[in-house]
């Protein structure tokens, strides 16, 4: 795992209340055995957005064309992100 998508993976887990360490990434269900409310995941998504919008660097680790990137793109870059890595939303 690269750092970029450690720090987003962290930040992720701090939001929700979840310890890093013990995720198990081996795992395939990892993301779903935690969950998190509607209001920290947007919480996340805002985070996600304005962190990866400030540094064309971490953007072009997680985006396949970052050049083209604009807020439309940028948002669905991170709904993307929440579909394949987000928690289970409860609540």
């Amino acid at each position: 795992m690269n750092d970029t998508y450690k720090e987003i993976f962290k930040k992720q887990c701090e939001i929700a209340g979840v310890d890093f360490a013990t995720l198990d990434f081996k795992n395939s269900d990892w993301f779903t055995d935690n969950t998190w409310t509607q209001e920290q995941e947007d919480t996340f998504k805002e985070w996600l957005k304005s962190w990866l919008r400030a540094d064309k660097k971490r953007l072009a680790e997680v985006a396949k064309f970052p050049n083209l990137m604009n807020d439309k793109r940028l948002k669905g870059l991170v709904s993307e992100w929440i579909l394949n890595y987000g928690f289970k939303t409860v609540g």
